[in-house]
């Protein structure tokens, strides 16, 4: 069993928005900013010298982030590539905590 350095308190939040399983642009948007959120934390709790290493990728997973943000106002929004993207932008930041240490509260 691994080792976790860590703990990550929005976690759980965000484990709650994904666990909802509510198929909209609403939900991905409020799951979009929990991973920002998220991400503030990882900051705030990892030691600088370790956190300067992982900069770079955090700073791309942020503006991933930022890039896939979809416009609630727009009625022509793809449900399904809407998805992918917030999947794919999950994916990244579940690697960026392995690779931290960094346990998700469940």
């Amino acid at each position: 069993m691994a080792k976790w350095d860590y703990t990550l308190d929005k976690g759980r939040e965000l484990r709650e928005l994904i666990n909802e399983q509510k198929q909209t642009v609403e939900q991905v948007i409020l799951i979009n900013k929990k991973l920002v959120e998220c991400i503030d934390e990882i900051r705030l709790i990892v030691t600088p010298d370790i956190l300067d290493s992982y900069e770079d990728e955090i700073d791309e997973l942020l503006g991933n982030l930022e890039m896939s943000l979809p416009d609630i106002d727009n009625e022509d929004n793809d449900y399904e590539e809407i998805e992918e993207e917030i999947n794919f932008s999950l994916s990244e930041f579940y690697d960026l905590c392995d690779s931290l240490r960094i346990w998700i509260e469940m």
